[in-house]
C-alpha cells in the first residue's frame, strides 16, 4: 500500500540475515584488524620501551654504585666535571665549590662570617647535567661577588645530602638554599626554590639576589660585633700567654736553683790523682783542677756551670728535672766538641791523661 502525500513512512523492520554465521556477527573487520595486527604491535612496544627505561636506571644506579666507596671531594668533582661550564679553567670553576662536608661547610661559614649556598641534586634524574650546569652558571657570579660558602650534595649517592635534604624538607629535587648568619651566631633559612621552579626559569636568580641584598647588612654587623669580640679574645689571650710564660719562667727558675744546689752536692771533689785539664772561660779565666776519669763528661759541664753561675749551697734533695747546660766544652786544636755528656772522661783521648777544653756559650 503506497503511503498517503504528507504522512510519515513508516520504519521497517531490518529482516535478519539468515546466512550469517554466528562468528561473523562477533568478529568484524575491525576487530579482527585490532586483535589480530594492533595489538601484538602495541603489546612488543610497551615491553621494548619498559626494556629501555630499564635498562637506563640500571646504568644509573650501577654508576651510584660504582661511586658509593669514593669520598665526597671525589664524587663531587666528577659531578661538577659532568656539567661543567665551557670555556672555562677547571680550577678556577672548583675552587668555590668544593667542600668536604656539609658540618665543614658550616664551621667555615661561621668562622669567617659568610652567607652559605646549598645545592642538592640527583643524578637519577634525566636532565641533572644540564640543570646544574644552568644553576652553577647562573650563581657562580653571586658566589664571586659576595664570597660565598658552597656546598653540594648528591642525594642519590651521599647520605649526607640526604641527610640535608630531609632537615630543610626539600620534597623535589634539584633544590637551592641560601643561609645567613643572625645576630645569635646561628644559620637561618633566608631562601628556598626547589623542583621544576629551578629547573625551567632563571627568575630565582633575582629573588635570592634580592634576598641576599636584604642579609648582607645584617651580615655586615654580625662581622663587625665579631672582629669586636675577636680582637678583645685576642688581647685576652696574649695576656694571658704572658702571665703563663712568666709563671713558667719563675717555676723553671725554681727548679734549676733547687737542681744546681743538688748537683753541688753530687759533686765530687778534686782528687789528688786524675784528668788534669785546663778550662778556659768566656771572659778569659782560666782553671786548672783534677777530675775522675771514672767520671761521665758531664762532671765537667757541671762544675763549669757551678763555678759560672758561683753556686756555693747544696741539698741532698733531688729533683726530677732536665738541665739544658747553655755552653759547649771545645778542644782547641784540632777542635772537637764534647756533646756525649755520658760519655766516661777515661775514653777520650783528647783529655785524658790531660787536656785543654774552652767553654763556647751558644748563641
Amino acid at each position: 500500500m503506497e503511503p498517503m502525500p504528507g504522512s510519515f513512512i513508516e520504519e521497517q523492520e531490518e529482516v535478519p540475515d539468515k546466512n550469517i554465521k554466528w562468528y561473523q556477527k562477533v568478529f568484524n573487520k575491525e576487530l579482527l584488524y585490532y586483535i589480530t595486527l594492533k595489538a601484538p604491535l602495541l603489546i612488543v612496544y610497551g615491553v621494548f620501551s619498559t626494556c629501555i627505561e630499564i635498562f637506563h636506571k640500571c646504568i644509573k644506579i650501577s654508576s651510584i654504585y660504582r661511586y658509593k666507596n669514593v669520598s665526597h671531594e671525589n664524587n663531587l668533582r666528577k659531578f661538577i666535571l659532568d656539567s661543567k661550564i665551557p670555556d672555562q679553567d677547571e680550577h678556577e670553576y672548583l675552587t668555590p665549590y668544593l667542600c668536604g662536608s656539609y658540618v665543614e661547610s658550616l664551621n667555615k661559614a661561621n668562622e669567617q662570617g659568610k652567607f652559605v649556598f646549598i645545592f642538592l641534586q640527583s643524578t637519577l634524574l634525566d636532565n641533572s647535567s644540564q640543570v646544574t650546569n644552568n644553576v652553577l652558571k647562573e650563581l657562580a657570579p653571586l658566589l664571586k661577588k659576595y664570597q660565598g660558602v658552597f656546598w653540594m650534595g648528591d642525594i642519590s649517592s651521599n647520605t649526607e645530602a640526604l641527610q640535608v635534604a630531609d632537615m630543610f624538607k626539600v620534597k623535589h629535587c634539584p633544590a637551592l638554599i641560601f643561609l645567613c648568619l643572625d645576630n645569635n651566631g646561628k644559620f637561618k633559612l633566608q631562601f628556598k626554590v626547589e623542583g621544576s621552579t629551578l629547573s625551567a626559569t632563571v627568575r630565582w636568580k633575582e629573588r635570592l639576589e634580592s634576598k641576599i641584598m636584604e642579609c648582607y647588612s645584617q651580615l655586615l654587623s654580625v662581622r663587625q660585633q665579631r672582629n669586636v669580640v675577636n680582637e678583645q679574645n685576642r688581647r685576652y689571650d696574649e695576656s694571658l700567654r704572658r702571665d703563663q710564660e712568666l709563671e713558667r719562667q719563675q717555676q723553671e727558675a725554681v727548679l734549676k736553683g733547687k737542681w744546681l744546689r743538688w748537683k753541688n752536692s753530687e759533686l765530687k771533689a778534686e782528687p789528688r790523682s786524675g784528668c788534669k785539664i785546663r778550662l778556659t772561660f768566656p771572659d778569659g779565666e782560666r782553671i786548672i783542677r783534677k777530675f775522675d776519669p771514672s767520671c761521665p763528661v758531664e762532671e765537667i759541664y757541671a762544675f763549669v756551670e757551678l763555678h759560672r753561675l758561683n753556686i756555693t749551697e747544696t741539698s741532698q734533695e733531688r729533683v726530677d728535672y732536665h738541665y739544658d747546660y747553655p755552653f759547649i766544652l771545645a778542644t782547641p786544636v784540632p777542635r772537637a766538641e764534647l756533646r756525649d755528656i755520658n760519655q766516661r772522661i777515661s775514653e777520650n783521648s783528647s783529655i785524658c791523661p790531660s787536656g785543654n777544653l774552652i767553654v763556647e756559650m751558644n748563641s
